[in-house]
């Protein structure tokens, strides 16, 4: 019995905390589509236009149902997680500069590869995101809702039942961070989010607490709308290549990977003390709660 439940609390709820994100973007898609909450829905739309009508509500809709699931119904309760402060201001303010580096790495990482590669976010999927970030329920869920769910999800949801297991960290981190961006179901997001990922689940795993890691992740997702509405009929040309070429811009990665390397490191130690009350205590009782 003891083994069935160490099962499921390293393997079973964190699979449990995803499924439900993607059982809940479908249901959510359903109900949009069948009820209709805008107005200006019309079934004789084209469908890049329909579904810009749809999306915003969707997003919306499925992240704070996710939310309000695995926050507040056992067996998740992950509402507590945001109330975690374990970190001084020092390491806080250290990790949010960890969290600049590594968006800058992965912005250069992902033109190197639209340009070695080829690869590049498919037009309808471009259109598509543009419309729902320049409509008010878009921005919210893009901006605030959708990033507090993904972090509930992928952050606590699923690293927090494998580390208080004590098990090798690394598989929560990279598990929870590869899973995170497959579900983004886009080459060029995929890359983004996987690495992005990585790095917030590392700041989790020293932290345990994702209030860093939500406002991290949404701060990227409001300066990557603020940019589509700064600029919408360029932002398609806003490329570091054309700025700085090539050679400078892998110069400029190889530099910052270094660098961002060098600082992870120095965070893992810095943090050690954090992980080590976790464990000897097995419990939060070493954790700060807000009030």
């Amino acid at each position: 019995m003891n083994r069935i439940n160490k099962t499921m609390d390293i393997w079973i709820w964190p699979l449990t905390a995803v499924l439900i994100f993607l059982a809940l973007q479908f249901i959510s898609q359903f109900i949009v589509d069948t009820v209709g909450f805008d107005a200006t829905m019309n079934k004789g739309m084209e469908e890049v236009d329909r579904m810009a009508k749809v999306a915003p509500w969707t997003m919306l809709l499925s992240s704070l149902s996710t939310a309000l699931i695995l926050c507040f119904i056992k067996p998740f309760k992950l509402f507590k997680e945001f109330r975690v402060w374990i970190c001084d201001n020092w390491n806080a303010l250290f990790a949010f500069i960890i969290f600049l580096l590594a968006l800058v790495a992965t912005t250069i990482l992902n033109e190197l590869v639209e340009s070695v590669f080829g690869v590049e976010m498919k037009r309808n999927i471009k259109d598509l995101f543009e419309a729902v970030v320049r409509t008010p329920v878009g921005v919210i869920a893009v901006v605030f809702i959708g990033p507090i769910c993904e972090e509930v999800v992928f952050r606590a949801g699923m690293m927090k039942p494998m580390l208080d297991r004590n098990i090798n960290p690394w598989i929560p981190i990279v598990t929870s961070s590869v899973i995170f961006g497959l579900v983004h179901f886009n080459m060029t997001q995929m890359i983004n989010a996987i690495c992005l990922g990585f790095v917030f689940a590392i700041i989790y795993y020293r932290t345990r607490s994702i209030i860093i890691t939500t406002i991290a992740h949404i701060l990227n997702n409001a300066a990557t709308v603020a940019l589509m509405l700064a600029y919408p009929d360029t932002y398609d040309q806003l490329k570091l290549e054309t700025y700085m070429g090539k050679g400078p811009m892998i110069a400029a990665f190889v530099i910052v990977l270094i660098l961002l390397v060098v600082l992870i490191m120095y965070f893992w130690k810095n943090t050690e003390q954090y992980v080590s009350e976790f464990k000897n205590n097995n419990s939060v009782h070493p954790v700060k709660f807000i009030n």
